[in-house]
């Protein structure tokens, strides 16, 4: 962590980083996080070496009075140094994310008519309260409130009479909405009385096309006021639905730490499904669940006869390939891995979901053993560059096989033999959806486009709003 500390304060003082505001923000974010475990880990080396000082002083003294004062010394130490162990284990305990946040609480009448809508004013009335106690500023965003004084909207069910849910603001560096991802339908704001209401078109409503979510804000005048409201609000629901979909990647044993070694082992949640893991397998995350969607949309748009050929390349622990055999009937599918251990894993989870029949898993590096054709060409390979592994989260860096990792100098060593490898086996028109880092995005259109150069591409967004898969689809010429 001490090097990590300093690793930080030597790019916080880079000019590259200087006038990188959302870069800027998150090494100083995890500073903060690190510098009272350091600061306290110090101390506690201190006192472990006034201890050993002090205890060889009482085995050479011979003046009993100086023997006794030692001794009091070493209590008065081992006091200190079991304080500060208990406040380390405390320490390396990962805290969520979230916890240093602002918070939006929505609350909704459920079923009671009547007394759910007056019992979910009580409940506002009693958050505000808790928040003023706290010293905590109030500010509506939006109500609808119903004919006896309660609230039909200000989500754990309460006695089935109103749902209550706090979500974690989200600042724009967290999720990144564009204005083309957005509709924004201005209405006239509902409510008792007022100049303005019904009068003049201020309410906005936000909705983000991609997922469908979203927000609604009519309690201010302003029509701009309420606008930047609404996005506070769905960009908070963007980012919780985020956090949620990252959860399920997480075992739930221990609490959510995934900071030591047993997180690597266990079952983890993946498009629905509980797949098992190991430190032999790359462990799924939320975002290559866009593959599995863009593979399904492919297939459904895909005549009944001859069944689809997938093959996904790099299966691991078979989350893709087993999720598609899941929800998909009329598709052939193949998934390869070079390493034995994670073929076995994935057998497995297929196994256990009554699927191993549905999927064919062969030993082979990349696609050395396929001769075609192939319709839909699938690959999560690693794409992290050989000198930004050391940078990575220690729970990576530590617990995930290198070899899911390391993508060579420029992080497409495998991504580019792919593509060597799949011109003579895909099919004419065939698609190939790949998972990579966002920057790397331009550079593997060119290769693609130098292997098809009529061939269309399309990027798919995660849900913090970065591109995340790129699919290539080729002509047919």
């Amino acid at each position: 962590m001490e090097l990590r500390l300093n690793e930080i304060d030597e790019l916080m003082a880079s000019p590259s980083v200087a006038v990188d505001t959302a870069r800027l923000i998150s090494l100083s974010r995890e500073r903060a996080s690190l510098e009272p475990v350091v600061n306290s880990y110090k101390e506690y080396l201190e006192i472990q070496l006034s201890l050993e000082d002090t205890q060889s002083i009482i085995r050479e003294a011979d003046d009993p009075d100086f023997v006794a004062l030692a001794k009091e010394e070493v209590a008065s130490l081992e006091d200190k140094r079991s304080v500060l162990e208990k406040d380390l284990k405390q320490a390396l305990i990962p805290t969520d994310p979230s916890d240093t946040r602002n918070v939006f609480v929505e609350i909704r009448a459920a079923t009671g008519g009547d007394e759910a809508s007056l019992f979910a004013g009580d409940l506002y009335r009693m958050y505000s309260r808790y928040a003023q106690l706290q010293r905590w500023q109030v500010d509506l965003v939006d109500t609808h409130e119903s004919e006896v004084g309660g609230f039909k909207e200000i989500i754990s069910q309460t006695n089935g009479r109103a749902t209550v849910a706090v979500l974690p603001e989200a600042e724009e560096v967290d999720i990144d909405i564009k204005d083309e991802d957005l509709r924004i339908d201005i209405f006239h704001a509902g409510g008792h009385g007022g100049q303005n209401v019904n009068k003049v078109a201020t309410a906005v409503r936000v909705t983000h096309l991609a997922t469908g979510i979203a927000a609604v804000c009519q309690d201010e005048r302003s029509q701009l006021r309420n606008k930047e409201k609404a996005l506070n609000v769905l960009r908070a629901r963007l980012l919780t639905k985020h956090n949620e979909n990252s959860k399920k990647a997480l075992a739930r044993k221990g609490g959510a730490s995934a900071k030591t070694p047993a997180i690597s082992s266990g079952y983890r949640e993946f498009y629905g499904l509980s797949l098992e893991v190991n430190p032999g397998v790359f462990i799924p995350r939320p975002e290559t669940e866009i593959l599995v969607d863009e593979a399904m949309r492919l297939a459904k748009q895909t005549p009944i006869r001859p069944p689809l050929r997938i093959v996904e390349v790099g299966t691991g622990c078979g989350a893709i390939a087993v999720a598609l055999a899941s929800c998909l009937v009329n598709v052939d599918i193949h998934a390869t891995d070079i390493s034995r251990q994670a073929l076995a894993t994935a057998q497995a989870n297929a196994e256990h979901h009554g699927l191993r029949n549905r999927i064919e898993f062969i030993h082979c590096d990349l696609l050395s053993c396929f001769s075609g054709p192939i319709d839909v060409l699938i690959a999560n390979l690693p794409y992290v560059r050989s000198t930004a592994i050391s940078s990575l989260e220690p729970e990576i860096r530590m617990f995930e096989p290198r070899e899911a990792l390391d993508g060579g100098d420029d992080g497409l060593r495998l991504i580019r033999r792919l593509l060597g490898e799949a011109r003579p086996v895909l099919r004419g028109k065939g698609v190939i959806l790949l998972e990579m880092d966002p920057h790397q995005m331009d550079s593997v259109e060119m290769v693609a486009r130098s292997h098809w150069p009529s061939a269309t591409t399309s990027r798919h967004k995660d849900l913090a709003g970065l591109d995340r898969v790129l699919a290539i689809q080729l002509s047919g010429c």
